[in-house]
Parts: C-alpha cells; sequence; structure tokens
C-alpha cells in the first residue's frame, strides 16, 4: 500500500481480493471514529451515492471526506479496472462512493488472451459484467444436470467464448485445447452465467468447483467462499464436502489486523497466530459465518457444521493460490486432506 502510495496512480489495475483490503482498512477506520463520526459518515455516502447515480457528483463533500480516503490509492486515481475473481457488491459500491467513481469489472481467463467481457465506465449496476469485447462473441449452454438452464426466464447455461482472442492450443499439450474447444470454435470455459434483463451478464457459479452431497444436493464451493469470505474477520476461506456427507465443511483463514483489535477489545494477549488458536476466536467465527448463512438466506445443505483456522494465509509460494489469487483447490484439499477427515469424524460422533 505504501508503494502505491508513492507511485500515485492514476489508473489502477488490481485483483479483488487488494480492493477488500483497501475496504476493510478504510471501514476500520470510519468505525474508530465512533458513533457520532460514523453517523456523519453514513449520510455523506448516501448523498455521493445518490448524485452518482445520477450521473452527478459531490465536489464540497468530496473535498471534507471522500478525498482523504483516495489518498489510500495515492489520491489520484480515475479509473480502476478488476478482474480474475468476483468483486463483492458490497465493496465495488462503497469504494465507487470513497476511492473511485469509476469501478470497472471484467471477466476472462489465460485462454481468452485475458479479457471476455468489460463493465462500461458510467454503468453504476452491480453484480455483473457487462456484455463481449468486440474481439468475441459468448453463448451460453444448458447444464441439465445442474439445473441451469438456457429456457429460463433469464437464461442460465454454462459460458462459451469464441474469438480472435480465443487460444488455439496449448503449448505441448494440443490434445488437451480439443477438449475445451468444439468443431465451430467455441471454448467452453467451465463458468456458469446468466443473462440479466437488461442485457448484461453475471458470472454466478463455477461448473468445475461443484460437488454433490450424500443428499444428492450439488454444492457450489466457490459461491459460498465467496460469501462467507465477506465475514469482517475472515480474509480466506476454502469450503469443501464429499458426497459420504450431508454438509460442507471449511479452512477458515483469520484477518490478522482484526483479530489482532478483537483481541485487545477482549482483553485478550498475543499475537495474530496465537489468537487463532485459541478457542474464543474460534467461537466467534463459527457465529459470524452462522450470521452470514442467515444474512445471505443459504439453503440448510450450505450451512457449515465446522471449520478449521488456519493461522497462515494462502499464498502462491505454498502452492495454495495461482499468480491471479485464485484457489488451488485440489492442492488445497490434498494439504488439508488429514484435517478435514479428522474435522467430520468429530462432527459424526457428536451427533
Amino acid at each position: 500500500m505504501l508503494d502505491i502510495q508513492t507511485l500515485e496512480p492514476t489508473f489502477f489495475i488490481a485483483v479483488p481480493r487488494i480492493l477488500s483490503r483497501i475496504y476493510d482498512k478504510i471501514n476500520q477506520g470510519v468505525k474508530a471514529g465512533g458513533p457520532e463520526k460514523e453517523a456523519a459518515f453514513k449520510g455523506a455516502y448516501d448523498m455521493r451515492l445518490a448524485a452518482l447515480e445520477r450521473g452527478e457528483d459531490t465536489p464540497m463533500l468530496n473535498k471534507k471526506v471522500f478525498n482523504r480516503m483516495g489518498m489510500a490509492l495515492g489520491g489520484r486515481v480515475k479509473w480502476i479496472l478488476t478482474g480474475s475473481a468476483p468483486l463483492g457488491t458490497a465493496i465495488h459500491e462503497f469504494l465507487r462512493v470513497c476511492v473511485c467513481p469509476v469501478i470497472m469489472v471484467g471477466y476472462g481467463l489465460t485462454e481468452t488472451t485475458a479479457g471476455a467481457t468489460i463493465t462500461h465506465y458510467n454503468d453504476m449496476k452491480l453484480g455483473h459484467v457487462e456484455s463481449p469485447m468486440a474481439s468475441n462473441e459468448v453463448k451460453l449452454v444448458s447444464i441439465p444436470e445442474m439445473n441451469y438452464l438456457t429456457t429460463d426466464e433469464c437464461p442460465r447455461g454454462e459460458l462459451c467464448v469464441r474469438g480472435t482472442n480465443v487460444f488455439g492450443s496449448y503449448l505441448k499439450n494440443p490434445e488437451k485445447a480439443k477438449e475445451g474447444i468444439d468443431e465451430d470454435g467455441w471454448f467452453r470455459t467451465g463458468d456458469v452465467g446468466r443473462w440479466n434483463p437488461y442485457g448484461t451478464l453475471s458470472i454466478i457459479d463455477r461448473q468445475k468447483s461443484i460437488f454433490k452431497l450424500s443428499q444428492c444436493e450439488y454444492l457450489a464451493a466457490e459461491n459460498l467462499e465467496a460469501i462467507y469470505g465477506k465475514c469482517d474477520h475472515i480474509a480466506q476461506v476454502f469450503v469443501t464436502g464429499d458426497s459420504f456427507h450431508a454438509y460442507p465443511v471449511a479452512v477458515l483463514v483469520p484477518d490478522a489486523e482484526m483479530i489482532v483489535a478483537w483481541a485487545k477489545e477482549n482483553n485478550i494477549s498475543g499475537d495474530a497466530k496465537s489468537i487463532a488458536e485459541i478457542p474464543e476466536l474460534m467461537a466467534m467465527l463459527a457465529s459470524e459465518v452462522l450470521d452470514m448463512h442467515k444474512e445471505c438466506k443459504l439453503k440448510g445443505f450450505e450451512k457449515l457444521e465446522g471449520s478449521i483456522v488456519e493461522p497462515e494465509a494462502f499464498s502462491i509460494d505454498k502452492e495454495l493460490l495461482t499468480p491471479t489469487f485464485k484457489l488451488k483447490r485440489v492442492n488445497a484439499t490434498t494439504k488439508y486432506k488429514d484435517q478435514i477427515t479428522e474435522l467430520y469424524d468429530t462432527i459424526e460422533n457428536r451427533k
């Protein structure tokens, strides 16, 4: 963050995880000011949000409130572009109001030479990736076994891309390309999309991270990870399950700064690593997860019945994240296999 403030960029490209950290920092500062300042901020926030939605702005409020928050990115940012993972709508709206009104969200893969869709710079709607870029076209293909159909009121299905930006072959593995590209040149991304009523595309699921529980319900792990990852004291989440159990479990990585602050408030001493191992923290995280389950009105089989608290963050060096900060699910499953098995045994013995 200090590098960003020193360089003072005007165009900032970042994965959602970085934007989430900025959101947390600003939110923490607002809450630290006390109830009165928090209420005043909320009033200013609502006024600027309403103005931006009308295509206007609030220069006086910006000078008194929001310009200081923009200093988190050096104070000169005019455009922000993000992709590689979903950006939560609450974070998107908050940063649009407090840091930079123009935050564009792109969707794509390495196989589509990065971008395949991107939002328009002045589109104020949230939760979508707009429409295809000029270099490619997009279509959805029904996935009957997951009940995603192109005949739905809002068509849903696997997202396929075709265009000049779509790759031709994998290096030293040309046979693999034939598995993902059909005879008409459509590349099957493995992502599940939905066409919205106003013509934009939303990414709603990931076909390859779906697994079936023992009661034959399909669970979308990435969707749950995005939801439970919104908990205040959780930085990273790995949700897993199998066809031998009727519920999922998870590995939770606490947000180090947030749990240290929580510990001070509760007269608990120690660093982030030691705090992560105490029963009080595990109970607090379980309560947060349960509250998020209720708040988002998730289904019963999407409730986490248990979790493992991991003090150390998932990282590229530990081969748990890709260079774009996506979870390497196979590696995570292998790393936590024994702990997950033990967790399931504990839960079953409790019942």
